[in-house]
């Protein structure tokens, strides 16, 4: 049986993602109290397992987990509670990363499951590139946050307050003519450690827009000192190939099950 555990304790579950294993990041903002959510364990003085339930429809199952739990962890994962409502896409979603033991979770009947790999690249100073000079990659700003969030409704999720993204290297979007066209912008990060978004507004894809500010994103933080890592699913070549190219190299692999419910 999983309990959940008051915020003051999350840190507790911080030792079972020593190493830094893939699917990480998805968990240690939480873990660590940067984001809200939710975490259940089987012990709460030193726990041997852990599930972090997120706002956003990722959740994270790491450690070991005894078979009677899954009943339990499934439910947390496709009921209700573990559901990412989303308008746009007209869809209730879950997606759950396995870090560990593989786990046989089942599913309501109504909607459908895909179990799916997930690719982790790294950035490193070592994999020196060009600069980027294009006078069209810019900071994000405040007007531009608006505009981008049209094309990217995760935005505002990710960043309810905004203040806390944009001045600070973490978001750089190209911008020709006053019109916001595509953003890389970092969506989860904890201390030093961050994962970037890429997005282009569909009008203007195919025209090399991603892997620039992808490049200006990644060589802006890398400077600070940032610590980087890219995630895709392995059947999306065009953004391995975006994150190659900005200098980031194979990290490791997750596996992820995505439950997907229409409305």
């Amino acid at each position: 049986m999983l309990l959940e555990i008051e915020s003051s304790k999350f840190k507790k579950a911080l030792p079972l993602l020593s190493g830094e294993p893939p699917g990480f990041m998805m968990a240690l903002p939480i873990l660590k109290g940067i984001r809200a959510g939710r975490v259940f364990v089987d012990d709460s003085i030193e726990p041997k397992c852990a599930f972090v339930l997120s706002s956003s429809g990722w959740h994270v199952a790491i450690g070991h987990f005894e078979n009677a739990m899954l009943p339990q962890i499934s439910e947390l994962s496709f009921g209700r509670a573990g559901m990412m409502e989303n308008d746009f896409y007209n869809i209730r979603v879950s997606r759950v990363a396995m870090v560990g033991r593989h786990l046989e979770l089942s599913f309501p009947a109504k909607g459908k499951s895909v179990e799916r790999e997930m690719r982790v690249l790294m950035a490193s100073r070592e994999n020196k590139l060009p600069p980027v000079s294009d006078n069209r990659i810019q900071e994000l700003d405040s007007a531009g946050f608006e505009q981008a969030s049209q094309f990217i409704p995760m935005l505002p999720i990710y960043w309810p307050d905004k203040s806390k993204l944009l001045g600070q290297g973490m978001a750089k979007a190209f911008i020709e003519n006053g019109k916001v066209k595509g953003v890389c912008y970092t969506c989860l990060y904890a201390g030093d450690l961050h994962e970037p978004h890429v997005t282009v507004d569909e009008p203007y894809r195919g025209q090399g827009i991603g892997k620039m500010i992808t490049q200006a994103y990644t060589q802006s933080l890398l400077k600070s000192g940032k610590r980087i890592f890219w995630s895709h699913y392995t059947d999306n070549e065009l953004s391995g190939r975006c994150a190659e190219t900005a200098g980031y190299r194979p990290y490791g692999l997750l596996k992820v099950i995505q439950y997907i419910e229409s409305k």
